[in-house]
């Protein structure tokens, strides 16, 4: 249907799939097709689950952060007294 409606049939009116493939690669890159995602439900998941992990590792990290930050606080306090 594409090869038809872009004038790309080959004679005997047999589409010519090189040029067609051409055309759908390129709109697809250059963003005329609108947005489209390749992903699957399953790629989704694995994703979600990275950030989760990501996510924790981060609050765990500035949870220790301003421990010690407070741990320097209250030594510097004693140390002043």
């Amino acid at each position: 249907m594409i090869g038809a409606q872009r004038g790309c049939l080959r004679a005997g009116g047999r589409v010519d799939l090189e040029r067609v493939s051409t055309i759908f690669i390129n709109e697809l890159r250059a963003g005329m097709l609108g947005p489209l995602g390749f992903e699957t439900p399953e790629v989704i998941e694995a994703e979600l689950e990275q950030v989760a992990i990501i996510k924790a590792e981060k609050e765990e990290r500035e949870k220790l952060r301003l421990e010690k930050a407070a741990a320097r606080r209250r030594k510097a306090k004693a140390n002043r007294k």
